[in-house]
């Protein structure tokens, strides 16, 4: 029985699923081994190592937007308080 187009890339990709998820239980030493082989273009587009760096940028992005609504909407109360410290800071000198 000869397998269909679809089916041999089907099968193509679940054995490259299988070799790399293989890469990852080995560590990175073997990774960057193939890499260094001369598969660089695959490899540089299969690296995940700036995803970390990424995902902490839109962690930061989602606090410094969330604080600048609650300062929109809390104007009022935050003047008050600072210009309470202020004034307590101005007693003190």
């Amino acid at each position: 029985m000869e397998l269909s187009r679809t089916n041999k890339r089907d099968e193509a990709s679940i054995r490259g699923r299988r070799a790399r998820a293989g890469l990852r239980g080995a560590g990175r030493s073997a990774w960057r081994a193939l890499c260094g082989g001369g598969l660089r273009l695959r490899c540089s587009l299969n690296d995940e190592s700036g995803q970390g760096v990424a995902e902490y940028v839109i962690i930061l992005a989602v606090i410094v937007v969330a604080a600048i609504i609650l300062a929109v909407a809390f104007h009022d109360q935050l003047a008050a308080v600072w210009q309470n410290v202020t004034s307590q800071l101005g007693d003190l000198a």
